[in-house]
């Protein structure tokens, strides 16, 4: 049991997820079998940790809730806060953010009663991944401004890079963009002091985003170059293909359509051979409007469908009908029967309304009538 404690670090260092997974769930049954009261619910942790990793969030909350409970009889508060905080980012993965909210709540108030900062800070951060998940981008801001707060104070040069990360996205969301270039560069930094070279990665592709959307294409390809290095490096299959997804993305604002194509292809094909849909299904879209500009219109079609089909599977109504925008704007250019056109934005305008994306939904809506 002591092996599997000393051995999850490296494992998760080394990608090697799924033997995490083995490694923890023979932990568990040799504490089961000695009646290791003590150690278990960190056990049942460790692998909730495991089971997040490798995308089973199902299995991942109930080992999570398991460890609560345990630690809850054993008065270890420490404990139950970080447990809460894993439990909170497990359910925002599945879209159950007023759960997430609760549970970040739970940890938030444990770590302001035990006068843990960095605890707290940690929180704060994940707070504004959910927050940014439901749309309240303000809010989210607000919550990893103080997650930087507290991590600055308490110099934890670790949380303040992940913060600066998670401020980079929303920053980026809500269109400041020297403001979200500024954060990457700075959780980048941090990265490269404490020779995080795993973090590093994701750092160089978020900025890779900032810099394609301020059309400074050169320094994007060579952001996302990198990081599909770092994760190769690293052995993250998953990410490695998110980042070939977005370069794709660059190649073809730059015209290099055979290169770009070849990217989201890469992508795809990643995301199917590691079960990781609805990144796939982004990586079809992205393919689809990459043969749209490449004018190669019938592929496009069939792409731009394959991720409506993917999406609507995971029930994810604002990045399907981001998916129907693009497979509409597919179609109008192939010249296809324009009420094809009009019922493709109108089915895109309902599944904002379904999740109250109000300003999506109207902009579907406008597209559909000035074909009517």
């Amino acid at each position: 049991m002591h092996l599997a404690v000393a051995l999850g670090p490296y494992l998760e260092w080394r990608r090697q997820l799924h033997d995490l997974v083995a490694i923890q769930s023979l932990a568990l049954d040799v504490c089961r079998e000695i009646e290791d009261r003590h150690n278990e619910p960190n056990i049942w942790n460790n692998l909730g940790n495991a089971l997040h990793e490798v995308r089973r969030y199902e299995d991942a909350i109930q080992a999570y809730e398991t460890a609560l409970a345990l630690y809850q009889q054993h008065n270890d508060p420490d404990s139950e806060a970080n447990t809460w905080t894993n439990l909170g980012s497990t359910l925002c993965e599945v879209r159950r953010f007023d759960e997430a909210i609760t549970a970040h709540e739970n940890a938030l108030a444990l770590h302001k009663k035990h006068k843990n900062p960095s605890g707290e800070g940690n929180v704060w951060n994940h707070f504004g991944i959910v927050l940014r998940g439901m749309r309240r981008f303000d809010e989210a801001i607000t919550a990893h401004e103080n997650a930087l707060a507290l991590h600055k104070k308490d110099k934890n040069p670790d949380g303040e890079a992940n913060s600066w990360h998670s401020l980079g996205i929303v920053l980026h969301e809500v269109r400041r963009l020297d403001e979200a270039m500024t954060a990457h560069e700075n959780a980048l930094a941090l990265c490269q002091q404490h020779g995080d070279h795993y973090r590093e990665a994701g750092a160089w592709n978020n900025l890779g985003i900032v810099l394609h959307e301020v059309q400074r294409f050169d320094e994007a390809i060579t952001a996302h170059e990198t990081a599909i290095s770092l994760y190769q490096q690293h052995k993250d299959p998953h990410l490695e293909a998110i980042v070939w997804d977005n370069l794709g993305n660059v190649l073809q604002e730059v015209q290099r359509f055979d290169e770009a194509i070849t990217a989201h292809e890469t992508a795809i094909s990643l995301h199917k051979k590691h079960k990781n849909p609805n990144d796939e299904a982004t990586a079809w879209e992205n393919l689809g409007a990459t043969l749209r500009k490449s004018r190669r219109f019938d592929e496009a079609i069939t792409a731009g469908e394959r991720a409506v089909e993917m999406l609507n599977g995971a029930r994810n109504g604002f990045r399907t009908g981001k998916a129907l925008e693009e497979l509409a704007e597919t179609l109008a250019a192939a010249q296809v029967d324009s009420r094809r056109v009009q019922a493709v934005w109108l089915r895109a305008a309902e599944e904002y309304k379904q999740v109250e994306a109000t300003e999506e939904a109207a902009k579907a809506l406008e597209e559909a009538e000035k074909i009517a």
